[in-house]
């Protein structure tokens, strides 16, 4: 008798959920999360002279920053990253940071970058943090030779990104980070035109 009462029980279950009319509904645009790809702009004897090395210094810093694309004007501008550390695993293949950032159909962006990561050494800090549109980063540290501990700084301003308009999620996902050295070694040779080799 116990075994009937199931049965029925399981098929009122059934019959229940055949006719609800329950329907998935469609994402109307996908999300595409903010990504980054960066080369480096190539400097006799520089220190970080590939991706591999920037990779091992600890990456780069990213700050970013959007505002509605109908706004004429940064002062209201959001701060999306703000010192966020993009790193790689792979030797500088491939760059990720934590907790994803997803563009904004309806923003235009400015992002800016510096390298390295963690500086062995010097320092570098903002000296505009409100400019959303032209920052400015102090830096105090010393070009770096191989053998010493001092450091070799890359910075970029990739400039406003803007994606109003059409958008289909694919075309506006990675941000190209071109990197500049604004720090590197630079060997001085004297040459002595003496007899004896002094340099007066």
């Amino acid at each position: 008798m116990k075994k009937s009462y199931l049965m029925i029980a399981a098929a009122a279950t059934l019959l229940a959920s055949c006719a609800s009319n329950d329907t998935f509904k469609e994402v109307e645009e996908q999300e595409s999360a903010i990504t980054f790809n960066q080369a480096l702009y190539k400097t006799t004897r520089a220190y970080i002279a590939d991706e591999a090395t920037l990779a091992n210094k600890g990456g780069f810093i990213v700050y970013g920053y959007k505002k509605k694309t109908s706004e004429q004007n940064w002062t209201a501008a959001q701060t999306i990253f703000n010192g966020v550390n993009v790193k790689s695993t792979n030797s500088g293949t491939s760059w990720t940071y934590d907790n994803l950032r997803f563009w904004d159909k309806n923003g235009t962006y400015n992002f800016y970058a510096i390298a390295p990561y963690s500086p062995t050494t010097g320092t570098y800090s903002l000296v505009n943090n409100t400019a959303y549109d032209a920052l400015k980063f102090k830096i105090e540290g010393a070009a770096s030779a191989i053998s010493t501990a001092s450091d070799d700084y890359l910075i970029d301003r990739e400039g406003a990104t803007n994606i109003s308009g059409s958008y289909t999620g694919t075309s506006h996902d990675v941000v190209n980070i071109d990197f500049h050295h604004i720090m590197a070694k630079i060997d001085f040779k004297l040459k002595s035109t003496l007899s004896d080799g002094k340099i007066e």
